[in-house]
């Protein structure tokens, strides 16, 4: 199994040298007061975004009547359950869930989105999937063991990305590899993606045991910035300006600023990773002000007092990225969520405060997902960062129908969900004790607005 190997570069496994960032000391006292306070608002805050979509000011993405187009699905060289039907993932449509006919089933597609298309048996099991890519002619759709070992690849945590150019170029890479064919031969065996298939989790964990994580960017220090009073923060380059901060991200990570007194209870802006819109951000100084703390999802020192406060506010920046990195795309793509990866970094810049709010609410109140955000300040396995990546995205999408996370969602089929507890059941199959950093960055520093601040 050397072309995988080779291909794919493998992070390094020493642990980054980590500088403290400039970080506040203050008393202990004032601290337990404040985090009981901000907890408390929170709680309040998110309650009131997790009980109705019409109480909270999220902007939801404005939406059309979604068009469809007609499509022929064949099925080869995979066994077909009884009851069979053609279905589109996570679309709740009448015409785009058919049942299955021999010579080619006609279904309704949505019109220029990209989708996955299955096959399921009469209780709803899935039995095989296929891409079908937006901007290709897409008249016939063909589902096969193929198809089906290349969807779950290209869904998987490591490979799925926001650009979904980019997703299926990193499956291609994989389609070289011996262990790829290992995957389509199981899958002929036994298709059934819903149910224990030891073949097709055991050929599926041996190739995701391997993926490394994106190699770190190297930290930023200003270099390409020639202003005299520039400095690094968090992995960003700040330059101070008459009105305010000018912003630059040289991390493909997102980077939330906190301002406000008594432990930086407002988040007031988020940067874009870098090579996005909005990675570069002049925010003014009536936007953010005072001493204010920019965090990142990362590895951070030991803060002593400070430290749970760093903790909550790194771990929130870790489900924004999360959010925009894995379960936004997967509900996109495996959900039919109609162009969500499009619109996801203006979105959750547009939102961010209710946005995080929601996150954050998550992170309180399910320790599940706080331990998954916290996968991102260590050095971790291949397994460590597949299931955070897969029990936070089920929370998120459980949660998106309400919270306007991925506002593009159609409510009423969950049926992409299955392949989030196929994930899972390979995922109990990984065994590589290999350990790689995600990001080496400081994930915490401060950065000052002028004016009043804490």
């Amino acid at each position: 199994m050397n072309n995988l190997d080779a291909n794919i570069e493998i992070a390094a496994m020493d642990t980054p040298e980590q500088v403290t960032p400039n970080l506040p000391r203050r008393p202990g006292l004032w601290r337990v007061i404040s985090l009981i306070a901000v907890a408390a608002a929170l709680v309040v805050s998110t309650l009131s975004i997790l009980q109705s979509r019409d109480a909270n000011n999220v902007a939801v993405l404005e939406r059309d009547h979604l068009a469809l187009e007609d499509t022929t699905v064949t099925v080869t060289d995979i066994a077909v359950p009884g009851g069979a039907s053609i279905t589109v993932l996570g679309l709740a449509k009448s015409e785009s869930r058919r049942d299955f006919d021999a010579a080619g089933t006609r279904i309704g597609l949505p019109e220029g989105i990209a989708a996955i298309v299955g096959l399921a048996d009469s209780n709803g099991n899935l039995f095989g999937i296929a891409l079908a890519p937006k901007g290709e002619s897409r008249t016939t759709i063909q589902i096969s063991a193929r198809s089906t070992a290349q969807a779950l690849i290209l869904l998987s945590p490591g490979i799925l990305r926001p650009s979904l150019t980019e997703s299926i170029a990193n499956t291609q890479v994989i389609e070289t590899d011996p262990a790829f064919d290992k995957l389509i031969e199981a899958i002929r065996s036994n298709p059934n993606l819903s149910e224990d298939n030891e073949l097709v989790e055991q050929a599926f964990a041996e190739i995701a045991d391997r993926l490394p994580p994106t190699r770190p960017p190297a930290k930023q220090g200003c270099d390409s910035v020639v202003a005299r009073h520039a400095y690094p923060s968090a992995g960003t380059c700040v330059q101070p300006e008459d009105t305010g901060l000018l912003i630059t991200n040289e991390q493909d990570r997102w980077a939330l600023i906190y301002s406000g007194t008594n432990g930086f209870p407002e988040v007031c802006a988020a940067i874009s990773p870098n090579n996005t819109v909005g990675a570069e951000v002049l925010i003014p100084s009536t936007q953010c002000s005072g001493n204010s703390l920019m965090v990142a999802p990362g590895p951070i020192p030991n803060q002593g007092d400070d430290q749970a406060l760093i903790d909550k506010r790194v771990r929130s920046a870790a489900a924004v990225m999360h959010l925009y990195e894995y379960a936004g795309p997967f509900a996109d793509l495996a959900g039919a969520s109609a162009g969500f990866s499009s619109e996801s970094a203006a979105h959750i810049r547009r939102n961010t405060a209710e946005i995080v709010s929601a996150l954050s609410f998550l992170i309180e109140t399910n320790e599940e997902f706080a331990a998954a955000m916290d996968i991102t300040r260590m050095s971790s396995t291949a397994l460590d960062r597949h299931n955070a990546a897969i029990s936070a995205a089920r929370r998120i999408i459980e949660a998106a129908d309400t919270t306007a996370l991925i506002p593009t969602r159609f409510p009423g089929d969950d049926s992409h969900v299955d392949l989030l507890d196929f994930f899972v059941r390979a995922g109990e199959r990984m065994v590589a004790t290999r350990t790689s950093w995600r990001w080496e960055a400081d994930a915490a520093a401060m950065v000052d607005f002028g004016g009043d601040g804490p």
